[in-house]
């Protein structure tokens, strides 16, 4: 790829010194392209070997997940007091989750439209609908639902550790 130069190179007096001067730069540009190139190739070896090696590990920790999971869902009564249960590891249980859903988002416009909710064109402002109806104002077309959901965390500590390796 041509390389534009600004500065005229003053300091070049004939053309076997322009000649040996742009071998230089030639040079210079192939070892970069080189390293560059290696480096790639090194890279994609090492997420090829990362691959590899952690696909069975995620296997297992999908597994686990699901199982953790449908234990948590299956037995609520574990965990309503406390909801979460802490061990040396982290944490798991169940938490408070809540989200607006639009199952009608005709309606929803249309009230939006007559309560100047922030409609631009035909399109719902999502975020200020969600927020009046999570402050109790019905709309029509949206239902708060509630429920809890299953989660865990790992202590920060341990996968910072983890890092360290």
């Amino acid at each position: 790829m041509p390389t534009r130069l600004k500065d005229m190179r003053a300091g070049i007096k004939d053309i076997d010194e322009a000649d040996r001067v742009f071998a230089e730069i030639a040079r210079a540009e192939i070892a970069l392209a080189k390293a560059r190139a290696q480096a790639e190739s090194k890279i994609a070896t090492i997420k090829k070997n990362l691959e590899s090696e952690c696909e069975p590990v995620e296997r297992e920790l999908a597994g686990n997940r699901a199982s953790l999971s449908l234990y948590i869902e299956t037995h609520p009564e574990q965990f309503e007091k406390p909801r979460k249960r802490k061990t040396s590891w982290g944490h798991y249980g169940l938490q408070k989750a809540s989200r607006v859903e639009i199952f009608d988002p005709v309606a929803a416009i249309e009230y939006s439209i007559k309560h100047v909710l922030g409609c631009t064109k035909t399109v719902l402002d999502l975020p200020a609908a969600r927020k009046l109806v999570k402050d109790g104002q019905e709309i029509a077309g949206c239902e708060l639902c509630e429920g809890d959901i299953a989660h865990y965390t790992v202590a920060k500590s341990l996968l910072d550790e983890a890092g360290k390796d």
